[in-house]
């Protein structure tokens, strides 16, 4: 069975970052894993099938648009 693996990095302030992260932790934790290191979160998508790690990878950026962008709106 073939694994695929896609990464999301996404750079900033370390405090938004966490808000970022809270906002995708809920969803399937099986699909992906969540590294932060040095202002940096990189988020690293698997699974068999590429049709199911584009839909992941969608929903995640969905959730992290709408949380960046309550972010800009409290700024």
């Amino acid at each position: 069975m073939e694994s695929h693996e896609a990464v999301l990095s996404w750079a900033g302030n370390p405090d938004e970052l966490e808000v970022l992260k809270a906002s995708i932790e809920i969803d399937d934790p099986d699909s992906f894993e969540i590294k932060m290191e040095n202002n940096r979160m990189e988020i690293h998508v698997y699974s068999t099938s590429l049709r199911r790690l584009r839909s992941t990878v969608d929903d995640i950026l969905a959730c992290l648009a709408a949380a960046e962008s309550a972010l800009n709106q409290m700024k």
